[in-house]
């Protein structure tokens, strides 16, 4: 069955397309056996560990500034509700910047720098000192507060989706529609274009957060 793909976010290489237009979408007709009562956070650990969807999250978060909490609602709330009104995009931006940009992001600042910078001082590598380990638990502790700080980010998010829970996950192709249609309008939202490069790795989110976890389903 061919579905069609919405706002131009095409799920290569399961989508045809004629240059920029999306003609159609082939995903398949199988349903996930992932339960439907899955919470954001569970859904958001599941998908992470694969490593096209973490790395696709990650350049969109560090090359064009998009929110990885924010397009894993997207992807979530497509398999679990369909479709994020406006009303409840704009109030989900409201509630998750201030906190990602406080809370959230010094954490994975600090993190990162003490990977990349803190450990290569000179104390840190004497025989005797007891800085370096003493960094790494610093960097470990720091790490599971910033966890912490996603999953109170992720709740909250959550808490917003007011829209019934079916019985059973909507088929896969009204799930990669809604995707599309979520993250497009997220885009919106946020006064992002949707330039080539970001349609490709949106479309490549959708495939590895629904399409490919579905197909795994069907084995």
């Amino acid at each position: 069955m061919l579905q069609p793909c919405v706002y131009g976010i095409v799920s290569d290489p399961h989508c045809r397309r004629t240059g920029r237009a999306v003609t159609s979408c082939a995903t398949g007709s199988g349903r996930t056996v992932i339960s439907i009562q899955e919470t954001f956070w569970d859904f958001s650990n599941r998908v992470y560990r694969l490593p096209l969807a973490r790395d696709t999250l990650l350049t969109l978060q560090d090359e064009h500034g998009l929110d990885v909490n924010l397009l894993l609602c997207c992807c979530w709330h497509a398999r679990n509700r369909g479709r994020l009104d406006p009303t409840t995009i704009r109030r989900a931006l409201v509630v998750s910047r201030p906190w990602a940009e406080q809370v959230v992001r010094p954490l994975r600042s600090a993190r990162r720098w003490m990977k990349t910078d803190a450990l290569g001082h000179d104390t840190a590598e004497e025989e005797d000192s007891d800085i370096g380990p003493r960094q790494r638990q610093l960097r470990d502790r720091i790490k599971a507060l910033e966890l912490q700080a996603e999953r109170l980010q992720q709740d909250m998010l959550e808490s917003l989706s007011e829209g019934p829970v079916a019985s059973l996950p909507p088929r896969l192709e009204s799930q990669v529609t809604d995707a599309a249609h979520n993250l497009q309008s997220l885009l919106e939202a946020s006064a992002v274009p949707l330039s080539d490069r970001i349609n490709e790795l949106l479309a490549t989110l959708v495939t590895a957060t629904l399409i490919l976890p579905d197909q795994e389903g069907m084995r």
